[in-house]
């Protein structure tokens, strides 16, 4: 039951609308608000709400904006094909009625799928479900073995809850949870091909192991709430549901595959949930597999068409008529966020771009248009001039 002020403001803290830091101050201020309109009080219901909508959206532009779409986009690196796996055998044991979920139909079917009891070199069995539309058990034991080698090669404490993996055909999204990995394998084609598919299990296992006991865990929302952030838009829009799982593969990349991203990646993740990283480090979950191994990472871009210039050229430097446009990808190779200006006719800065770390700006200009990039600070850090369509690099 909703009867003032403060019980709003702590129902509205529960709920994670607001940072604990700015709760006080909201409740100052409102307090404020609240004694000098004591003559329409008995208005409370309509007071609630608007205070309510108040909290609601200062805590929507109060967040700082999640630097991903989604974590299964950081890099194809993070887990890769060659990494080793558990799973040891796997042995056809005929058909049998089961209820599963098929994304193509949106709903449980019952089906007798192909049955077949995969093995791990640490005791765990997993069935292997798969849907009779493969025709025969031959074809189906391709499909359970390809999946039980990658169900294999992700670490034991994602496999834990693993009891079934579902396969069926189709173009639809995998899935984690009830104890199960659901596999179509016409997206697991596309997930090969943008060499994501070991990076979209994880995802699906943590779901799997780790959502039931640590997504309400108390020292989890107060770190997500201490954060002040999400990992990923994919993360904030779905901070219960998909929170966890966004999170532990940053987690991975950041902290166990490190070498798998760039390091201006590295930093956006450590700046959006350095209380995460602290809660997943507690847990002392056994990693090893993802440590002290060579992963390749795409080279760092090379500055190429781009007459790169000291920084003492500024207020020499100016915007000349050329008449050619050109096209520059500027790439920030450094560990803070860089300004890009547009050095003017008279030389002056224009800002143009803010660049985070392991970014890209794409920034159409001039031959004879020089550019200079500059820390938080203003300091500035490089000056460039292009010559052709190309690439600026900037380092610090």
């Amino acid at each position: 039951m909703v009867n003032n002020l403060e019980d709003i403001i702590k129902l509205s803290h529960q709920a994670r609308l607001i940072p604990v830091a700015a709760a006080s101050k909201i409740e100052e201020r409102a307090t404020s608000i609240w004694k000098k309109d004591s003559k329409n009080r008995q208005d409370f219901n309509l007071k609630q709400l608007i205070l309510c909508l108040t909290l609601v959206l200062y805590s929507v532009f109060a967040m700082a904006k999640p630097p991903f779409r989604g974590t299964t986009e950081l890099s194809p690196n993070i887990a890769t094909a060659s990494d080793p796996s558990a799973f040891e055998s796997i042995s056809y044991k005929g058909t049998g009625s089961r209820t599963m979920f098929d994304r193509r139909a949106s709903d449980w079917v019952i089906l007798n799928p192909f049955l077949f009891e995969a093995r791990f070199d640490d005791g765990r069995i997993v069935e292997m479900q798969v849907n009779p539309e493969f025709k025969n058990n031959k074809t189906a034991e391709v499909e359970a073995k390809k999946y039980a080698w990658l169900i294999g090669q992700l670490p034991a404490v994602l496999r834990k809850d693993i009891q079934t993996s579902w396969i069926h055909k189709g173009n639809n999204l995998f899935g984690g949870g009830n104890n199960n990995i659901l596999i179509h394998t016409g997206m697991a084609l596309e997930y090969e091909k943008d060499g994501i598919l070991e990076e979209i299990l994880i995802h699906e296992a943590a779901h799997t192991s780790l959502d039931s006991y640590h997504s309400n865990a108390k020292a989890w929302l107060d770190a997500q709430s201490d954060d002040k952030n999400f990992i990923s838009g994919y993360a904030k829009e779905f901070p219960g549901r998909e929170d966890i799982a966004e999170s532990f593969l940053g987690y991975i990349a950041t902290i166990h595959r490190s070498n798998s991203i760039y390091r201006g990646e590295r930093s956006k993740i450590r700046k959006a949930m350095p209380n995460r990283i602290k809660y997943f480090d507690a847990q002392n979950f056994d990693l090893s597999q993802y440590s002290d191994r060579e992963v390749y990472l795409p080279p760092v871009p090379e500055t190429k068409g781009f007459t790169e210039l000291s920084c003492s050229e500024e207020g020499k430097a100016k915007s000349e008529d050329s008449g050619e446009n050109v096209t520059i990808n500027i790439f920030n190779n450094s560990n803070s966020m860089m300004q890009v200006h547009w050095l003017d006719w008279g030389g002056k800065r224009n800002l143009y771009h803010e660049i985070q770390p392991g970014d890209t700006a794409i920034q159409q200009t001039a031959k004879m248009h020089p550019w200079l990039a500059s820390d938080g600070n203003g300091n500035c850090v490089g000056i460039g001039n292009p010559k052709a369509d190309g690439t600026w690099v900037i380092n610090n």
